[in-house]
């Protein structure tokens, strides 16, 4: 298949261009002309979508594309609702027209994270800005098209190259290195999602034609200190300078609390328990150092 994946140069995005192109020709774009290889693709601009596409022609689109930043969203709620909601719809309304497959990267944050577990059928509840974009943009897209997947993923970590400076494990990583002390939230839980196994999962929806929406997470629960400290353990650490930051419960309560995705669909996708997952992407840097 020829496939276009929107924000190609974006943490998930490399890996599914990586792991994709394999078996089926991917063409990927980001926001600015400037990353080499890369079409560019401004999801502000509804003519600069349709021209892409047309000129494109891909079977498929994995649209990876939006602004993630949730205080950004907060912030700028105009810019945010131009690309992640009318941005989302351009490019729904051209694949109807064209016959193209959709599929929409959503997120966990649809859900209030006071409810949990959250099969695919429990009613979405989005406590902050950026939840309610994706929501509003699954909504659209379940609307315009009939031929769509919906991915909700879980928190992602992993590793793609040198370039991977904004991650939770690289930061993480980084203050060990210099000997930093470093606070990390002991309040929340997260379900850590390897993003080779969420790229894996990407190959079986393809193979297989599923349509729907579908869960991706980990089931192993911890909080981001938690988290830490196992970075600590497989790359080799004191865990002495990592401190337990309990506050989480007064500070941006616009953050769910615990979001678990379960599945109810048969997902022919194993996720990797955290360490296991450590440990691979401790192989990957090796490999590419």
């Amino acid at each position: 298949m020829r496939l276009l994946i929107t924000g190609a140069n974006g943490f998930l995005g490399k890996k599914l261009i990586k792991v994709l192109s394999i078996e089926h020709e991917v063409i990927g774009t980001s926001s600015t002309s400037a990353i080499p290889r890369l079409t560019k693709l401004d999801l502000r601009s509804p003519r600069n979508i349709k021209k892409t596409l047309l000129d494109i022609k891909p079977d498929a689109i994995i649209h990876a594309a939006a602004i993630t930043n949730i205080g950004y969203c907060e912030d700028n709620k105009r810019r945010a609702r131009l690309v992640n909601i009318e941005g989302t719809k351009q490019l729904a309304y051209i694949c109807k027209a064209e016959k193209i497959k959709m599929f929409y990267i959503s997120t966990d944050y649809v859900f209030s994270g006071q409810h949990s577990p959250y099969s695919e059928r429990k009613k979405a509840h989005p406590i902050n800005y950026y939840g309610l974009t994706k929501l509003e943009a699954e909504e659209s897209v379940k609307k315009i098209l009939s031929d769509y997947c919906i991915i909700r993923p879980a928190i992602l970590y992993g590793y793609n190259d040198s370039h991977n400076r904004g991650t939770f494990v690289t930061q993480v990583l980084n203050s060990l290195k210099a000997g930093k002390k470093i606070a990390v939230d002991n309040y929340r839980i997260k379900y850590p999602t390897l993003i080779d196994d969420v790229a894996k999962g990407f190959l079986w929806l393809l193979k297989e034609g599923k349509k729907g929406i579908f869960h991706f997470s980990n089931h192993q629960s911890m909080t981001r200190y938690q988290w830490a400290l196992k970075i600590a353990e497989v790359f080799g650490y004191s865990p002495h300078k990592i401190l337990a930051d309990n506050s989480g419960g007064e500070k941006r309560a616009s953050m769910p609390y615990k979001v678990e995705l379960i599945s109810a669909r048969r997902l022919a996708v194993k996720f990797t328990r955290v360490k296991a997952g450590l440990k691979m992407i401790k192989f990957q840097m090796e490999q590419s150092s």
